[in-house]
């Protein structure tokens, strides 16, 4: 996986990850091909390898960009019991999936 800052390769992991979740809503992971996502991401294949190694990989970079943003959401809301983090984790990955539709 790509760990640079090159912001055209981080724009592109980004792009990649919201391809591969979109199409995950239609079909399960195993069913879903490297050109179907690079399809939908409007990217070349070359692309897909020069940041992943595999789908698998870019969904584990997709969780941990959902965490990133739950972290960053914790420094800004208050959180006094786990009943709060749960809200505010859950509000974070809600941001997330909506902003790729």
């Amino acid at each position: 996986m790509y760990k640079g800052t090159n912001p055209s390769a981080i724009r592109s992991q980004k792009w990649i990850a919201n391809s591969l979740i979109s199409l995950m809503q239609k079909k399960m992971i195993k069913d879903i091909t490297v050109k179907e996502v690079m399809e939908k991401s409007d990217l070349s294949r070359q692309t897909f390898y020069q940041v992943f190694d595999s789908k698998e990989e870019v969904l584990e970079y997709y969780m941990a960009d959902l965490f990133e943003e739950y972290l960053k959401r914790r420094e800004i809301e208050i959180v006094n019991n786990l009943c709060d983090a749960g809200k505010v984790f859950f509000q974070s990955i809600k941001m997330k999936v909506l902003s790729i539709h």
